[in-house]
């Protein structure tokens, strides 16, 4: 098998307020394993907060490509993707990835869809949500509109009060939210 990567920005439409940070864009790292004519893809998305590098996370598929270049998938990807977790702590974004990325190739392969491949029936499509970061009442308005086609919102929360980020919210539409505070509450009785 043949392991390539490519790193990349991603970059956002609107900055991305968390609790702890805002950030305008996420570094990934897009995995390609090629195996007999066939492709499987994979992503390491990397949001500065989780703590890892493109540089560790480069350096991981290094040694990630040396174990997959004799190795094969026909038995499926379980036993392989043991090994490549053993290569080294951490790294949990690019063991994601290459995860991803031989489900994938080992699907294409065998002419099955990823949920047949691991036994499960395919399931019934529900509907997602659409986040929404911290921001100001104007910009947030702004979002609002722009995830107009979205049944379901995420909104970013652990702001200096989050009851009033609600009802700014609650103002312009009352679809299912969701809330995510990603570490911004230090205790639950704080709401």
């Amino acid at each position: 098998m043949e392991l390539s990567f490519q790193p990349f920005k991603l970059q956002f439409l609107h900055p991305f307020g968390l609790s702890s940070n805002t950030r305008t864009e996420t570094t990934s790292v897009l995995v390609r394993i090629e195996s007999g004519g066939y492709f499987g893809f994979g992503e390491a998305c990397l949001p500065q907060y989780l703590g890892e590098t493109e540089q560790g996370t480069i350096g991981f598929f290094e040694k990630a490509r040396a174990l997959l270049k004799n190795a094969g998938i026909s038995n499926g990807p379980a036993e392989l993707i043991r090994e490549i977790d053993a290569l080294e702590e951490g790294h949990n974004a690019a063991k994601a990835a290459l995860d991803i990325a031989l489900h994938d190739l080992a699907g294409k392969q065998q002419g099955k869809p990823v949920y047949r491949l691991m036994g499960l029936e395919r399931s019934v499509p529900v509907a997602t949500s659409f986040t929404i970061a911290i921001d100001s009442a104007d910009k947030l308005e702004r979002k609002l509109v722009e995830a107009d086609e979205y049944a379901i919102l995420k909104i970013k929360a652990g702001t200096a009060d989050d009851k009033k980020l609600i009802r700014q919210i609650r103002k312009h539409t009352y679809k299912p939210l969701y809330v995510d505070v990603n570490q911004g509450w230090k205790d639950k009785h704080m709401v």
